[in-house]
């Protein structure tokens, strides 16, 4: 009598929409040292009044620490247009700033964060991360978020 074994492998694969490849991903949390890209976050809190229509202004400067009474120059600047807030929740405007431009040696990076309603100057961002908003270099972060705080 010959016995026969049958062995049986189920293989269950899942498929996650947009799944980023794991060599993707690694490249991803290794971003190019010197890309000027940043990423960020504008958060307007929830007890803040209502606002409708407002334009969000994010500059990336470059300046060259060296040199005193030098202003510093906008390498980009990015729109976000028709942010609208309502009281009771926050309101979150994802940003990207500095795609495709290089940091230069012997420069630092800092953003301004703004918001207008037509031509008034109605909020800026206060840096979570403290400071004046440094990024890029000197061990500043490329990930940030700013607090919407209201311009009286």
């Amino acid at each position: 009598m010959t016995a026969t074994c049958i062995s049986i492998v189920l293989l269950t694969v899942t498929a996650t929409p947009n799944a980023t490849p794991h060599a993707l991903a690694d490249s991803e949390a290794k971003p190019d040292p010197k890309s000027a890209q940043v990423t960020g976050r504008f958060v307007i809190p929830a007890n803040d009044s209502p606002v409708a229509g407002m334009t969000l202004k994010v500059i990336l400067f470059e300046y060259d620490p060296r040199l005193a009474d030098v202003s510093a120059n906008a390498l980009d600047t990015v729109l976000v247009k028709e942010v609208k807030h309502t009281k009771g929740k926050a309101t979150v405007v994802k940003f990207v700033v500095g795609k495709g431009k290089r940091i230069k040696d012997n420069r630092n990076y800092y953003l301004s964060v703004r918001g207008y309603v037509g031509d008034k100057y109605t909020y800026y961002g206060k840096p979570n991360q403290g400071g004046i908003g440094r990024v890029l270099t000197d061990g500043h972060p490329r990930k940030v978020e700013y607090t919407g705080k209201r311009q009286k």
